[in-house]
């Protein structure tokens, strides 16, 4: 065949050449990742003592990101420990570890961005103990709640893209421990119990008697497209736990996260 265009005679050329080219590649649809997480975390428990506590914190989680078709199903945990110091040096410990999963549905898309909004459910749990003020007891804050979920993304150029998350418990079940204890030395055995599984004697709430709030801004090196974030990722987030029964009880922490997420 004789050619009569010189720029496509070029291309057809190398078309032969390297032989028929590739699709581009397919958005990927699941990905299992996790992070490690470096922080700062605060709490308070007023029916110890009306003082915060503040230290180095940190944490694990595992991370699943999963287009469904009809939604996205976004999944993670979280277990952590932090060691927290008064305003004169009083020591105290922080276990931390929740359960989280989103079902997102697309309120807008485009060619490079999502918004997507949905129902959530989140198992979080605190055991604090401080022992400098009483190493007899843990203190704890545990909530199973539900409530809405936001994630949006954006490519950020050819390489890089920003994935921002938020979280909010409106309703659910939250524990405390009384506001008495009647055993004065609680044993080794019932200390670790706390440690492991604070949610025990759950009593039914909403947003009026406890709160929870997560937000998260991640940035990913990754050239896939779509809503899952795939390949290395450098993240902040922000986590603030509340409740008021039988006193007020806070936590806080800022963490600073590196993750990896690979394509399944």
């Amino acid at each position: 065949m004789r050619c009569w265009d010189r720029t496509w005679c070029v291309v057809a050329g190398l078309a032969v050449a390297m032989g028929v080219a590739a699709p581009a590649s397919a958005a990927p649809t699941h990905s299992l990742g996790g992070s490690i997480e470096l922080g700062v975390h605060s709490a308070r428990d007023d029916t110890l003592v009306p003082l915060a506590h503040t230290g180095p914190r940190v944490a694990l989680s595992p991370r699943y990101f999963g287009d469904l078709g009809f939604a996205l199903l976004f999944a993670d945990g979280r277990f952590g420990m932090a060691y927290v110091l008064g305003a004169e040096g009083e020591e105290g410990l922080t276990s931390v570890w929740g359960l989280h999963a989103g079902l997102l549905f697309d309120l807008s898309t485009g060619e490079d961005y999502a918004t997507s909004l949905g129902p959530a459910l989140g198992w979080d749990n605190e055991t604090f103990y401080f022992g400098d003020w009483d190493d007899a007891h843990a203190y704890w804050l545990g909530t199973l709640w539900l409530g809405p979920r936001m994630h949006t993304y954006r490519r950020l150029g050819e390489g890089w893209r920003a994935d921002f998350d938020a979280q909010l418990a409106l309703l659910g079940f939250f524990a405390r421990p009384p506001g008495y204890r009647y055993h004065k030395q609680e044993t080794s055995e019932d200390l670790l119990a706390f440690f492991e599984w604070p949610t025990h004697g759950l009593e039914p709430g909403w947003f009026g008697d406890f709160q929870v709030v997560r937000v998260s801004l991640d940035f990913y090196r990754t050239r896939r497209p779509g809503p899952v974030p795939t390949g290395l990722g450098l993240g902040i987030e922000a986590g603030f736990s509340h409740a008021a029964s039988p006193d007020d009880v806070v936590s806080f922490e800022t963490l600073a996260r590196l993750s990896y997420s690979w394509e399944l």
